[in-house]
This record gives structure tokens, sequence and C-alpha cells, in this order.
């Protein structure tokens, strides 16, 4: 902190170019190495992943705190969500269209963002 306090002077700037980076991105490096897995097998790391996490936070727990280490068990577990949320919605949806019934003749089709709550709900109510 003490040193970025200070203005940079001309002594201090670098002297040399910064070295071009070598090699591939994290990003692209794990595009690289997980590209070959399944679904299943993404999810399967992604839990595997997830439980280290929770397993390393319950002995930190008795130590200490580790926000590092909170943070991407949050991101982790939003990733999860986000990855099977799509498994969920199908058959909710068709739950809750196969609850509604048919829409009756000459009702035209449900498309894009209607917000009459006219025979629109998904929750059967009709309000």
């Amino acid at each position: 902190m003490l040193e970025q306090s200070y203005d940079i002077m001309p002594e201090d700037e670098p002297r040399f170019d910064p070295l071009p980076p070598e090699g591939p991105s994290h990003e692209q490096h794990a595009a690289m190495l997980y590209s070959s897995f399944s679904r299943e097998e993404k999810l399967a790391l992604l839990d595997q992943k997830i439980e280290m996490l929770k397993a390393r936070l319950e002995l930190k727990n008795k130590i200490g705190n580790d926000p590092i280490a909170t943070r991407l068990l949050d991101e982790l577990d939003a990733t999860r969500k986000a990855m099977t949320e799509a498994d969920l919605a199908g058959p909710m949806k068709a739950a809750a269209t196969a609850s509604r019934g048919e829409d009756p003749d000459g009702l035209p089709p449900l498309g894009g963002n209607r917000l009459t709550g006219k025979g629109g709900s998904s929750t059967g109510s009709g309000s």
C-alpha cells in the first residue's frame, strides 16, 4: 500500500517491454483440457471440486476464515445450478403446460412476453 501511494518516477518505470505471454491463456488451456468431457463428466468433476472445497472450508473454519475458498465454492455452486437448471426446466414447463390444459379455439399462440394475465400463467390460477 505504501509503495502504491507514491507517484511513479521516470527512474521507477519498467526498463524493458513486458514479455509476451507464452502459451495459451487459462481459459484456452481449460477449453483444450475439458473439451472432450461429456456433460455428465463435467458435472461429476464440478461435484468433486465442490466437495473438495467444502472439506477445505470445514478444516479452515476450525483454524480461521478462507474468503477465497468461500467465494470459489459459491461460484461453483452457482455454476452447478446453472448447468442443471435446463434439465429441471424442461419437465417443469411440460408439467405446467399440461396442468393448464388445452388453449381454447381462437386464442393466439403463446409467444414472446405476454403479460395479459389471462390464460398465460404458469401457476394455473389464471391471474
